[in-house]
């Protein structure tokens, strides 16, 4: 069962889910009720899919990652894991700046018509999402992995929420490996519940009321 929850936890890393949900939008049919192309990620022009899978590649992975890397190597924090609370805060600091300035780069230097409306959603849900979190850090040590597939259910519930018709099994599946993914953490004795629970509402709450906001 360690084995199974360890795996778990690389998979679902916090740093892998953005890639999965962009994805799991990019490449799962989808028909807006506008009937609009530019509401569906999935209808976006390849060059367009390409460009955002190589931004997000970029801001949301590599950047965060080599930053980890750097702060381990600077002797900032301890561990990859980043187990001790307080040694988190500078980390998802630096995550903060880079969805500052993602979001930037799409809502004022690319043209509204290129790219779907829910990529600035998304990307403002996991920027404001990412505040809560460290500001919630210094009560408890919040679940990074639980916000994360918080943000990946909310910004797929919400970007659904637009759509006339798309994979019905979907937002069931993310639910269940959501807990599943919580249940692993639990288990391994990284978070206790009431962590996993409020990182998970953090993460999904922040995605769905700025794409609410995004499309009301």
């Amino acid at each position: 069962m360690n084995k199974i929850a360890q795996l778990l936890a690389y998979i679902f890393h916090p740093l892998n889910i953005p890639m999965m949900g962009l994805l799991l939008l990019l490449y799962s049919p989808s028909i807006p009720k506008s009937f609009l192309v530019i509401d569906s990620f999935y209808y976006a022009h390849p060059a367009v899919k390409t460009m955002l899978i190589l931004l997000f590649a970029l801001f949301t992975w590599a950047a965060p990652l080599l930053t980890i890397f750097f702060l381990k190597r600077s002797g900032e924090i301890e561990s990859l894991e980043m187990d001790n609370r307080e040694e988190r805060n500078l980390p998802i600091g630096f995550m903060i700046f880079f969805y500052m300035i993602f979001f930037a780069l799409i809502y004022f230097y690319i043209p509204q018509n290129v790219v779907p409306k829910s990529v600035s959603a998304i990307l403002l849900g996991g920027f404001i999402g990412l505040i809560g979190v460290r500001y919630l850090n210094k009560e408890m040590k919040i679940s990074l992995h639980a916000t994360g597939m918080g943000m990946l259910t909310g910004a797929v519930y919400t970007h659904y929420l637009g759509m006339s018709s798309f994979p019905i099994w979907m937002l069931p599946t993310l639910f269940i490996v959501s807990g599943i993914v919580i249940s692993s953490r639990i288990y391994l004795k990284k978070h206790d519940l009431r962590e996993s629970l409020f990182g998970y509402l953090t993460g999904f709450l922040a995605q769905l009321l700025t794409g609410l906001f995004f499309f009301s």
